[in-house]
């Protein structure tokens, strides 16, 4: 496979205990955290780069841009999208998106860089 514009990547999670709100403060919410949302974002990202790159490099995320649009509740369903959008020699721009049923729960955008493992 190899990387181009428009390439992507999807993933469904459903929250629960382990990535709401009030497992980081007492008094938060028990919805999805912002900071989970991210990170799903981010392992989006991270796995769609990883099916089209050589076994001797990775990548590592350098900037993210989002919004956290809508709250879920603990048994909803979330879906994760990674979209590449640019190109840069080694750093890698993606769209990412989270929904559920149809509405944007956060967007925005991540940005990865090419590396050798070593």
């Amino acid at each position: 496979m190899t990387l181009d514009i428009g390439l992507s990547f999807e993933k469904e999670l459903t929250v629960n205990e382990t990535n709401i709100a009030s497992r980081f403060e007492e008094g938060l919410p028990d919805v999805f955290s912002t900071p989970d949302m991210i990170q799903e974002m981010e392992s989006a990202s991270y796995r769609l780069l990883k099916k089209t790159l050589p076994e001797n490099q990775t990548s590592v995320g350098t900037h993210v841009n989002v919004s956290h649009d809508k709250s879920l509740r603990v048994g909803q369903v979330v879906h994760v999208k990674a979209v590449v959008i640019d190109i840069d020699r080694k750093k890698v721009t993606f769209s990412v998106t989270a929904t559920s049923d149809e509405d944007i729960v956060g967007r925005g955008t991540h940005s990865r860089f090419i590396i050798d493992k070593e």
